[in-house]
């Protein structure tokens, strides 16, 4: 295909006057140069841009100076569709990036919204009273598929008030979102001084009904606050609504939280993870509470890794350690096959330890929280040491699903399987 001469630096930005349409895929508008970039944030910001149109970026683009984000404002989301066509974008003055590269994406009809993308873009540490979320791409993911997306980066959010999230692609994915087949390479931190909810993930900071499935991510994540919840997680801090799935993904690096650190993901609330794992070579690490898969699984949520050995070296210093849920509130945590190494001496010696679950604390909802544990396998000698009473591992079951009644249920150790044999 032949391209339009590339317009030169400080040329007027007029992608929309070249004789393309913008009205599909044959017809994308082209973004050739740093203006027309900028030209298309701030017609898509201010209203003047009609939607579902598509686009189409044909150089490498490096972001000179501060940046605002594109759709800036809620009333006035992205809705068209974003081909990065396997080109990159980057930043070369990050000190100056406060947000991701889109604010609110809205897309209801079904086709992508931003695909075939590289981003080198960093979020430096930002601290701001009004503003809690920090990505690198997409701050609002509320419809709308994310696909094939690369993104090498550092995100950083502190924030003062409300409840931060930091994700490496996504901060919020709600539950008309989608992201898939996409690759993080950084690092992500979220914190607070003064107590609320922090999470942080190497794709999502929060997963709210929505889809992640197919990514990959290689990374440190962390959440810092001085009280209220931490939630850390290798791909997403915090699941939220049983809508949500995690499918497919992994994870390799290193994750720390004050309160819930998992592998995939740090707080499990009502979602779904699948067939997703941890490399060899990570540390899930937490002061209270840490899995290898969830550090928290509750409202009925799903852990299943069907039969993939999940690989990592978990530790927690106060509540409890799982190889694949540290602390299991209700849900299901089925077909597991944990692989890891659990440290268990000082100061890494957590009151609860299991190869499958670290702890099971239903709490007193009426009815009675059902959950059930079973079917899993675990290497021998992942725990050194036999001396946590009252430590729940795995429970035997029948061929058909058996949910358990907690103040009925009688432990059962599964035999100790080496996945390797």
């Amino acid at each position: 295909m032949c391209y339009p001469p590339q317009k030169a630096f400080g040329a007027i930005a007029n992608y929309w006057s070249e004789g393309l349409t913008g009205d599909s895929e044959a017809q994308a508008y082209l973004i050739d140069s740093q203006e027309d970039f900028v030209a298309f944030r701030d017609r898509v910001t201010n209203g003047s841009e009609p939607h579902s149109k598509y686009y189409k970026q044909i150089i490498d683009i490096s972001i000179t100076g501060g940046w605002t984000p594109i759709a800036n404002n809620s009333s006035r989301p992205f809705r068209g569709h974003y081909n990065g066509n396997g080109k990159k974008i980057t930043n070369s003055a990050p000190k100056n990036q406060k947000n991701s590269l889109f604010n609110y994406i809205d897309v209801q009809d079904g086709i992508y919204a931003i695909k075939n993308l590289s981003v080198d873009y960093t979020v430096p540490l930002y601290d701001e009273s009004n503003t809690n979320f920090s990505s690198t791409l997409v701050t609002f993911l509320i419809n709308g598929t994310i696909d094939n997306i690369r993104v090498n980066s550092s995100v950083s959010r502190w924030g003062g008030y409300g409840d931060p999230a930091a994700g490496g692609i996504v901060a919020v994915v709600y539950a008309g979102g989608v992201v898939k087949n996409c690759v993080f390479n950084g690092s992500v931190w979220a914190g607070r001084y003064d107590g609320g909810n922090a999470r942080a993930g190497g794709i999502a900071g929060r997963l709210e009904g929505g889809t992640i499935e197919n990514c990959l991510v290689s990374s440190d994540i962390w959440t810092n606050n001085n009280t209220g919840t931490r939630n850390a997680g290798g791909v997403v801090g915090e699941v939220i609504g049983k809508t949500s799935k995690v499918v497919n993904c992994a994870f390799k690096g290193n994750v720390y939280s004050n309160q819930y650190a998992g592998g995939i993901a740090g707080y499990v609330d009502g979602g779904t993870v699948l067939s997703s794992y941890v490399l060899d070579g990570s540390n899930i690490e937490s002061n209270i509470v840490a899995g290898g898969i969830a550090g928290y699984l509750g409202s009925e949520g799903v852990i299943s890794a069907d039969k993939i050995v999940m690989t990592s070296n978990v530790r927690a210093k106060g509540d409890a350690v799982g190889g694949i849920v540290g602390l299991l509130a209700s849900g299901k945590v089925m077909y597991n096959w944990a692989y890891t190494v659990i440290a268990t001496e000082a100061p890494y010696n957590a009151q609860f330890a299991g190869p499958i679950v670290g702890k099971i604390q239903p709490g007193s909802k009426v009815p009675p929280i059902k959950y059930t544990v079973k079917y899993n396998r675990y290497k021998a000698g992942m725990i050194p040491t036999e001396t946590y009473e009252g430590t729940v591992d795995t429970y035997e079951g029948s061929d058909t699903d058996k949910e358990h009644d907690p103040e009925n249920l009688t432990a059962t150790e599964m035999n100790p399987i080496d996945p390797n044999a």
